[in-house]
């Protein structure tokens, strides 16, 4: 657990730990570990193995879904059918560093450049918003009974950047809403506007196209991420 750079008395979410071979490995570092596990089959073991730990939580429940309690770090071997889905959701989340075991292909896209036949809009979501540092990547030959794909061992990183990231962070985070409603929040959200009317005039002077105003935000497609950004650089 080295590339994690776990500090003493830090608070540490394990993401998945199934068995808790890796949360013995955090555990020495002696933090405070969260760890959050969906599968109720490997509870009763979870709890049998680390009766003993005092510094550490088990939550039995969906990481997705649930919402999950402060950190400073998180870790975890993410299972492949989540790892997007949970990359969006650290969006929503505050913490010092993400040190995840992933599938190539997906640290491949992140760390994409636009000239890259794979960038794509997770590719605009990282470099925007976080610094990636992969560490090392294990052939699926390293692994028995051989995986379909070789891993990749990541860290990911904050950005804390400019006033124009944090209103498409902000945006972004409202997946649900209508484009042209996210933008008036995190425009006040920002202290750029205090008012709603404020914010609505000075969405319609960015002159997007009323078809992405009217598009929910999780829905804009790469070339209109690409606009807004630097559209809302103009503020």
């Amino acid at each position: 657990m080295q590339y994690s750079e776990i500090k003493e008395g830090e608070i540490v979410l394990e993401i998945g730990p199934g068995i808790g071979n890796i949360t013995e490995m955090i555990l020495e570092s002696r933090c405070n570990l969260v760890i959050i596990e969906k599968n109720s089959k490997f509870i009763p073991a979870l709890k049998d193995r680390f009766k003993h730990n005092k510094n550490l939580e088990i939550i039995h429940g969906d990481a997705l879904k649930n919402r999950l309690p402060k950190g400073d770090r998180i870790v975890s071997n993410l299972p492949y059918s989540i790892t997007e889905a949970f990359f969006h959701k650290m969006l929503k989340m505050c913490f010092h560093s993400a040190t995840f075991i992933v599938s190539k292909g997906f640290s491949d896209i992140i760390t994409a450049l636009p000239e890259n036949e794979t960038y794509s809009k997770l590719s605009w979501i990282t470099d925007l918003f976080y610094t990636v540092k992969v560490h090392e990547t294990i052939p699926n030959s390293s692994y028995f009974p051989k995986p379909k794909v070789s891993t990749s061992m990541i860290s990911i990183f904050p950005k804390y950047g400019t006033q124009s990231q944090k209103i498409l962070k902000t945006t972004l985070k409202q997946s649900d809403r209508l484009t042209k409603n996210a933008l008036r929040e995190s425009l006040i959200q920002s202290l750029i506007c205090e008012t709603k009317n404020q914010a609505r005039e000075v969405v319609d002077k960015l002159c997007l196209d009323q078809k992405t105003l009217l598009k929910r935000v999780s829905r804009l497609s790469l070339t209109e991420l690409r606009t807004l950004e630097v559209l809302v650089a103009t503020l």
